[in-house]
């Protein structure tokens, strides 16, 4: 019998709440899922996403640059509208 070789994924998990709820997305796959705490909705997407990489192997992965930005809450526009702190968060790759 011929066994197939596991191959690790290091794969991103951005979570935010939603009324209840915790949102958890996967851009590199584009899998979303939900759940009452932060485990169970991580443990929903990992769900999620084997089942949807079993139909649909990912090539090569492209990183997600992630940054935040401000926002004025009332909309009103101000000489500069976003303010990048991409050089204050450090992306490790696992390798």
């Amino acid at each position: 019998m011929a066994t197939q070789k596991s191959t690790a994924l290091t794969l991103t998990a951005v979570i935010y709440q939603e009324d209840d709820l915790y949102v958890a997305e996967c851009p590199e796959a584009g899998t979303v899922s939900q759940g009452y705490t932060i485990e169970e909705a991580l443990a929903n997407l990992r769900e999620a996403t084997e089942l949807y990489l079993e139909e649909f192997p990912l090539g090569r992965i492209n990183r997600p640059l992630l940054t935040v930005f401000e926002e004025e809450a009332d909309g009103a526009r101000r000489g500069r509208v976003c303010r990048s702190f991409a050089p204050r968060i450090g992306y490790r790759n696992a390798a």
